[in-house]
């Protein structure tokens, strides 16, 4: 016969806020964030040289990438979505609860639909679709199906996810970085409430 789990209020919760903060301080440090999160769009024929302009350095992506995830994965304790389920449940401060919950819709929103809406093929590119190809068909998994869909959708510098991957993130950071500045002000003020 199985035990009864025992409530252990939120400590966990508490742990994965921490955590949070400790990878929000990290994701500060990546060159890609101290650059500055940015984009260019050149169209219509220019050169390869100067379509290159603003374009993040590859290696400065897959770094920042590699850490990213981190808030995009269910299986990471970081994963944006419990992060906000978990402030939302803790916090005592109904005001910044609504702050933050607004911010969970924007975060929804924003992966639903970036600043392109680009379709290929009657399918919807959103930017969710975008972080998932380039993350397990090319950065960190050999996912044959999603690579042989970049190739589709034209891998390179100029293809339709690449597009909708680089300008989707500099939003997707602002939100998570937000919510870091909402969680360190929330424990400095000692506004949780994580049980016994």
């Amino acid at each position: 016969m199985a035990r009864a789990r025992e409530y252990s209020g939120d400590r966990n919760a508490e742990a994965r806020l921490q955590l949070f903060l400790k990878r929000c301080s990290q994701l500060l440090e990546l060159e890609y964030v101290k650059q500055g999160v940015r984009w260019e769009i050149h169209l219509f024929g220019e050169s390869e040289e100067s379509s290159n302009s603003g374009k993040p350095e590859e290696e400065h992506l897959r770094s920042f990438l590699l850490l990213f995830r981190q808030f995009l994965s269910e299986s990471e304790p970081v994963y944006i979505k419990r992060i906000f389920n978990d402030v939302i449940r803790c916090l005592v401060d109904n005001e910044l609860k609504s702050i933050v919950i607004e911010t969970r819709d924007l975060w929804n929103s924003s992966l639903r639909c970036g600043p392109f809406r680009m379709i290929f093929e009657e399918e919807n590119i959103t930017p969710e679709n975008a972080l998932d190809l380039w993350i397990n068909g090319e950065y960190f998994h050999s996912d044959a199906d999603k690579a042989a869909k970049l190739q589709k959708l034209g891998k390179g510098q100029g293809g339709l996810a690449r597009i909708q991957l680089v300008t989707s993130l500099p939003e997707l950071v602002q939100l998570v970085l937000y919510t870091r500045c909402v969680v360190e002000d929330s424990f400095k003020r000692n506004l949780f409430n994580f049980g016994a």
